[in-house]
């Protein structure tokens, strides 16, 4: 599931997951989250638009129920996989405001 995204993806989601925590708090987990959930969408409905964009298209993949399913599954399991990042970022605040 994870390896559907290309490493360019991965290079850019853990930056901005560490920094928009480590400079925004919890708001910015939240808002980077928010973001990495538009871009695997807009991904997401542009790999499946290519393949149906293809003359031989039979009918599988298509933009329905369980794509929409599939991607929301994708979405909560990338931001679990970021929230180290997050929580890092967090922490390194916290503790810049401490010191």
């Amino acid at each position: 599931m994870f390896l559907e995204y290309e490493i360019y993806y991965w290079l850019v989601w853990i930056p901005i997951t560490y920094f928009s925590a480590r400079k925004k708090g919890f708001a910015g987990i939240i808002l980077c989250h928010i973001l990495i959930a538009i871009s695997i969408f807009v991904a997401d409905v542009i790999l499946i638009s290519q393949a149906m964009a293809k003359p031989n298209w039979d009918g599988t993949p298509d933009l329905d129920f369980v794509f929409m399913l599939g991607m929301l599954i994708r979405i909560f399991a990338v931001n679990i996989v970021l929230l180290p990042a997050a929580v890092l970022g967090w922490l390194v605040k916290r503790a810049d405001e401490n010191t």
